[in-house]
């Protein structure tokens, strides 16, 4: 069944346009995790103030793309 899930939470004047997964924060138009956004931005400061930090740092699959598609939009 497509909803909003149990413990989900979403946040005033977001648009839900799509089911949503139990147990997550949301907000925004369209409703996007919190947590994937804080996560992006965390690693947009890194790459701005310390992309060494990279070559150490355990990155999931979808961080490395993320980080890819970043650096070749400020290219």
């Amino acid at each position: 069944m497509a909803g909003i899930g149990t413990g989900t939470f979403v946040a005033a004047k977001s648009g839900v346009t799509r089911s949503l997964e139990a147990g997550k924060i949301y907000a925004g138009y369209p409703a996007h995790p919190i947590e994937q956004w804080r996560r992006e931005q965390s690693l947009l400061r890194t790459l701005r103030r310390r992309p060494d930090l990279f070559d150490s740092a355990p990155l999931t699959d979808k961080d490395r793309k993320f980080i890819e598609n970043a650096k070749r939009k400020t290219e």
